[in-house]
């Protein structure tokens, strides 16, 4: 176990007695850095000069950690599948919980009520931090059980890692808010501390990032049928929708009232774009035909064959002349 100084990256100091670390996490005041491993003991060591503050038998082996919000308080889970807290302090076990009839990978804090724990089954465990009590299940059918949990630091989102997919969990109401399906399997996720977005690290190396604050889903007021397609305009203060009837309808973006109709295209529509001075809206459909409306007199400018089969996109170019 070794702490660096950043950015002079300078080794601070290194302790074997640990053993095999499998998971370290600083304390939220920095002043403390937690570590188990293969030997089952939770170590508490000073950030400073690395002296050992304590040291707890805790599992057969400690494969996951989490230090409380308030830094007093640790979640552990270990190979015999149990999540347990401890206080930092006094050493005492506050309660112990079976998980998982297999050994638990991952564990942490949702804020300062809850403790999040992932299964090989298709569920995520939520538990009290008050007393141990399973208070939720998270069930979304995943696939291969889950095996990653992380909460944003203000605990209003929890992430949950399951196989190649990330799910985000509104915490107030447990409500699913997004679901990111990523690359390959999802081996870690790191959480950015404004807590707006996070990275995702897949086998290979690959590390891509997401956003994480969702807004709240968009409620059209208005004569709406189901959506093929969807374009704003470049000023943002409208935006187009097409529907499976062939009609285009456009929306105010800031109330989400409807605003005008054009019906004109004979099958379902693939793609939308809005002209760069947002004059002009083409739409494209299922028979490979593309339709140029005025926007101001709603009369159709251009009908055009452009293609064989669907047209599944279109676009104006920047200078708004030219549509592809």
């Amino acid at each position: 176990l070794e702490v660096w100084a950043w950015p002079s990256r300078k080794r601070l100091w290194r302790s074997e007695e640990a053993g095999w670390v499998l998971h370290a996490q600083f304390t939220p005041d920095g002043k403390r850095l937690v570590a188990g491993g293969r030997d089952g003991v939770l170590r508490v060591f000073g950030v400073d000069l690395g002296e050992r503050l304590r040291a707890m038998p805790v599992h057969s082996e400690i494969f996951c950690l989490a230090v409380h919000p308030a830094g007093e308080l640790i979640a552990t889970g270990g190979g015999d599948g149990r999540v347990s807290l401890w206080h930092a302090g006094t050493g005492e076990r506050l309660w112990g919980r079976q998980a998982s009839p297999y050994g638990l990978h991952g564990v942490c804090f949702v804020g300062d009520a809850w403790i999040a724990t992932p299964t090989e089954r298709p569920f995520t465990q939520i538990w009290s931090v008050s007393d141990g009590s399973r208070e939720r299940l998270l069930a979304e059918r995943y696939q291969n059980g889950t095996a990653h949990v992380f909460a944003t630091p203000d605990g209003r989102h929890l992430i949950v890692g399951a196989g190649h997919t990330a799910y985000v969990y509104e915490t107030r109401t447990w409500s699913l808010r997004a679901r990111w399906d990523m690359y390959a399997a999802v081996n870690d996720i790191a959480i950015h501390p404004s807590g707006t977005r996070f990275a995702s690290l897949a086998p290979g190396g690959h590390v891509s990032e997401w956003p994480l604050g969702i807004p709240d889903p968009l409620i059209l007021r208005g004569p709406i049928d189901d959506v093929g397609a969807v374009a704003y305009a470049p000023s943002g203060a409208v935006f187009v929708t097409g529907g499976l009837g062939g009609e285009i309808r456009m929306w105010d973006a800031r109330t989400r009232e409807h605003m005008r109709t054009w019906i004109g295209h004979r099958w379902t529509l693939g793609g939308l774009a809005v002209s760069p001075d947002s004059r002009l809206v083409a739409g494209s459909d299922g028979m490979g035909e593309v339709v140029v409306w005025d926007v101001e007199t709603d009369d159709v400018r251009h009908r055009l064959i452009a293609h064989e089969g669907t047209g599944w996109c279109c676009a104006f170019l920047p200078d708004g002349k030219r549509l592809v």
